[in-house]
C-alpha cells in the first residue's frame, strides 16, 4: 500500500497546477491518499489491487471498482487456502 501511495503521490506532485480548481483537485486527491492510510494501520490483512488504470473522481467507474476490489480478493483468498 505505501509504494501505490508513493506511485500517486510522485504522479500528483510532479504536474505544478495551473489554475485554481487544479489545486482543489490536487488538495481533493491528497486528502484521499492520506485518510486511505488510517483504517490500514491496524489491519491484519490488506488487499490492494491495482487501480492505476481508474479516475479518482468518477463516480461511474463505481460498479467496475467493486468488481476489481472482488475479483482480487478471491483471488488473494485462493492462494492463502491451498
Amino acid at each position: 500500500m505505501n509504494s501505490l501511495l508513493s506511485l500517486l503521490s510522485d504522479k500528483l506532485y510532479s504536474i505544478q497546477p495551473e489554475n485554481i480548481v487544479q489545486v482543489l483537485i490536487n488538495t481533493f486527491e491528497y486528502t484521499l491518499m492520506h485518510a486511505s492510510k488510517l483504517p490500514t494501520k491496524n489491519g491484519d490483512i490488506l488487499i490492494a489491487p491495482d487501480l492505476s488504470s481508474f479516475n479518482l473522481i468518477d463516480l461511474e467507474q463505481t460498479p467496475d471498482l467493486i468488481e476489481k476490489g472482488y475479483e482480487d480478493t478471491r483471488e488473494f483468498f485462493k492462494k492463502i487456502v491451498r
